[in-house]
């Protein structure tokens, strides 16, 4: 499974927007979850509280895009940045169209989440957000058929520093071996004798924190980049890091 980052997202963006302004309208379908999304979290921002899409202030954004689709060029640059600036300043004027003030004053807003940074950086963390939500909800589908979810990796997760590492290597190790790998996704269960053979590794650890180790090891396999960093282990002298595809 091939979880979106914020670099795919924005190549997917930028190659349906030249789809759709070449004349394939049907190229809006396989981004329109996505800038809805971004759309939804630029009027949030702006308005200084959350907004879902059954608000009165998300009734913009299927024209916003529709508009921004049709006027923007490639010269602009990014069309995220074109599409969240859209969106900001549609979502000011009605506010002011209905004499309400954002959460937060325009002023206050500027200087808040504008100072120091561009627009197109607070644009890309919002993609960046979004990427990362889609991997965890990604991440919990691959957790049902092992029984697991998402909230009980906390309670399964090894405490102690030195055994974390132990149960981070062992789902490393699993993950760099298909078939280990496979047959932990087939069998969902760990083949204990098979690791304890080949690896050396403890057997306590493989029983006390099965549960960790199998979603450790779900996330180098399906590559989930948002998640990896948590679950990488210290590499021992020889070591490399093997990019892994399902």
């Amino acid at each position: 499974m091939d979880c979106p980052d914020k670099i795919q997202i924005n190549d997917l963006v930028k190659i349906s927007v030249q789809r759709y302004q070449a004349g394939e309208k049907e190229a809006l379908d396989d981004i329109y979850q996505h800038l809805t999304q971004f759309c939804l979290r630029v009027i949030s921002k702006t308005c200084g509280k959350y907004i879902n899409p059954d608000d009165d202030e998300a009734g913009i954004i299927s024209n916003v895009i529709l508009d921004a689709l049709d006027k923007y060029n490639f010269d602009r640059g990014s069309f995220t940045v074109y599409l969240g600036q859209a969106v900001r300043n549609r979502t000011i004027d009605e506010l002011r169209k209905e004499k309400r003030r954002p959460s937060v004053t325009v002023s206050s807003l500027d200087t808040d989440i504008l100072s120091s940074r561009t627009e197109e950086a607070v644009f890309e963390d919002i993609i960046d957000d979004i990427a990362r939500k889609q991997e965890i909800q990604a991440f919990e589908q691959l957790l049902v058929p092992f029984e697991l979810d998402f909230g009980e990796l906390v309670n399964v997760s090894p405490r102690q520093s030195k055994t974390r590492v132990q149960a981070q290597r062992a789902a490393w190790l699993i993950a760099q071996d298909s078939e280990l790998s496979s047959y932990v996704i087939t069998k969902g269960m760990l083949p204990h004798k098979l690791l304890e053979k080949k690896f050396n590794l403890n057997r306590s650890i493989l029983d006390r924190y099965r549960k960790y180790i199998i979603a450790a090891m779900l996330i180098h396999v399906h590559s989930l980049g948002y998640l990896k960093p948590y679950v990488l282990p210290v590499l021992e002298e020889g070591e490399q890091w093997l990019e892994l595809k399902e």
